[in-house]
Parts: structure tokens; C-alpha cells; sequence
């Protein structure tokens, strides 16, 4: 399912998410692309962690192999997103970075 969410961001609030996209201090402001793959990662961290109680949804959903990769470890290129995150936000960010969603 595609969905449209509108948001309003002032300049102030882009250079913000660019900010916390790359981890270091910046005065350009986040592009759509960015914001777009950053709220993806977000949104898989979110469904990584989430324990569905609807018994139709458990039998849907199946375990994603990762071949070969620590679903849990943060590539040093991420660490500056992931610091701090739980261990279920972090393999949902890989899940999403090497497309198994």
C-alpha cells in the first residue's frame, strides 16, 4: 500500500533531519529522498519491534532470513543514527538497508 502523508517543515526543522540523517553538524537541509528513506528505516524499526496479538496477522507474517549478516550489529555508517536505538529498531533498520522488506 503507497500512502501521502502531508507534513509542513520550516527550513530550521530540514537542517535538523539532515543533521540527525548524517550525524554531523551540516547547514544544508534534508531532501525528499532523504527524509523518505530515513521515515522507511524508522517505520521498520517500528514493525521489527511491534508483537502483533491478532492471530491472522502471526500466521501472515513470516520470519526474513539475512544471509550471512548480524541482523542486530550497526555498521559504523550508521552508528550515528543508531546510537542508542534498541536492539529491534537496529535489525529493522538492516532489514531495510539490505531490502529484505
Amino acid at each position: 500500500m503507497k500512502t501521502n502523508v502531508s507534513i509542513e517543515l520550516s527550513d530550521v526543522q530540514l537542517n535538523q533531519l539532515a543533521q540527525l540523517i548524517t550525524g554531523k553538524p551540516t547547514t544544508r537541509k534534508a531532501t525528499r529522498k532523504e527524509i523518505r528513506a530515513y521515515v522507511s528505516q524508522n517505520l521498520a524499526g517500528l514493525l521489527a519491534e511491534s508483537r502483533p496479538t491478532d492471530p491472522d496477522v502471526r500466521e501472515t507474517m513470516r520470519p526474513v532470513a539475512i544471509e550471512a549478516v548480524e541482523p542486530y550489529k550497526i555498521d559504523p555508517e550508521d552508528l550515528p543514527v543508531l546510537r542508542g536505538r534498541s536492539p529491534g529498531y537496529v535489525r529493522g533498520w538492516n532489514l531495510v538497508k539490505r531490502g529484505a522488506l
